[in-house]
């Protein structure tokens, strides 16, 4: 069962407002995740970097406000009973989009504590990669989720399950290496903040294939996924 189509069909309908505050967050997610990012790995200004991700959040904090707003307002004023799904997967999403700009400046906080991974590491091109990846899923899953494609939000959440026990292996790796803490304890939070933000990621794109009471739960094979 595809919740999305059933609930709203690829029809316009009073909470489209509340679809394109979503959207929008998702850009701002994106942009504080390369900003912070790019203090971690390429040695921006981290001060810089923490101005423009403060920025950010207050920014997407009052679309997180105007949404619940206009979440209780519709249900209030509308008092349709079979418009509650769309009303309870709508705040699950928000959080989820929110959280994802939580983990985004959790890598900055690394930065700033002094733990940046500056290109030159025997791992430099690794770190990239990942970033980029991510940073491009975060525009993919807002494409996905504003056209409704359910094929891709199902090949998406297959191929970066696959991505995420990367991930995993990555901090296990890190966590018994034989290397300064310097070293691997900021390589294991980055690729810990860098999983959990794909998964608020994937947790979006399961609104577009599986049944409310799935949501969330469509990809997640562990059970810290």
């Amino acid at each position: 069962m595809m919740i999305w189509r059933e609930l709203f069909g690829g029809h316009r309908s009073g909470l489209d407002l509340v679809r394109e505050q979503l959207l929008r967050m998702l850009d701002i997610d994106r942009r504080t995740f390369d900003v912070a990012t790019n203090a971690l790995l390429a040695g921006t200004d981290v001060m810089t970097a923490r101005a423009q991700a403060s920025d950010s959040d207050h920014e997407v904090n009052e679309l997180v406000q105007e949404v619940r707003r206009e979440l209780v307002v519709h249900a209030s004023v509308g008092g349709d009973m079979n418009e509650m799904p769309a009303l309870l997967l709508y705040m699950s999403i928000v959080k989820d989009i929110e959280r994802i700009g939580d983990y985004a400046k959790n890598i900055l906080d690394i930065a700033q504590a002094g733990g940046g991974l500056p290109d030159g590491g025997d791992d430099a091109e690794a770190l990239r990669d990942y970033r980029d990846r991510v940073s491009a899923l975060i525009s993919k899953v807002r494409e996905t989720f504003a056209s409704q494609e359910t094929a891709e939000a199902e090949r998406l959440l297959t191929s970066w399950r696959g991505v995420s026990r990367e991930m995993d292996a990555l901090v296990n790796d890190l966590v018994t290496v034989d290397a300064p803490a310097r070293y691997a304890v900021p390589r294991a939070l980055y690729y810990r903040y860098l999983k959990r933000i794909v998964g608020h990621l994937l947790n979006i794109l399961t609104a577009l294939v599986m049944p409310l009471d799935k949501l969330d739960f469509f990809w997640q094979e562990d059970a810290d996924s």
